[in-house]
């Protein structure tokens, strides 16, 4: 699945059109990490970078902890994969 463990996706975070790399972290979850001064906020839109109409999920929440030079991003997939009876996998 895209969001195993360690997978990495090229994406664009939120109406600023941020790029960043998410890393799958299971269960349609992903991580991006980010210098504090960006400015991402939650319910902000992540969507795949090279198919912009791909919605791959919302920012669930943000951990931006004063202490830390990086932020952390915390995305879930819109849907609850678990909930799925069809996928399509798509060859390019």
């Amino acid at each position: 699945m895209y969001s195993s463990p360690e997978t990495k996706i090229q994406v664009v975070i939120g109406p600023d059109k941020i790029l960043a790399t998410a890393i799958g972290t299971g269960a349609g979850n992903f991580l991006v990490e980010l210098p504090r001064g960006v400015k991402v906020g939650k319910g902000d839109k992540v969507v795949h970078q090279a198919l912009d109409t791909y919605l791959l999920g919302t920012v669930g929440s943000v951990d931006n902890d004063p202490r830390q030079t990086l932020q952390k991003i915390y995305i879930a997939s819109p849907v609850n994969i678990y909930e799925l009876s069809w996928v399509e996998i798509v060859a390019k």
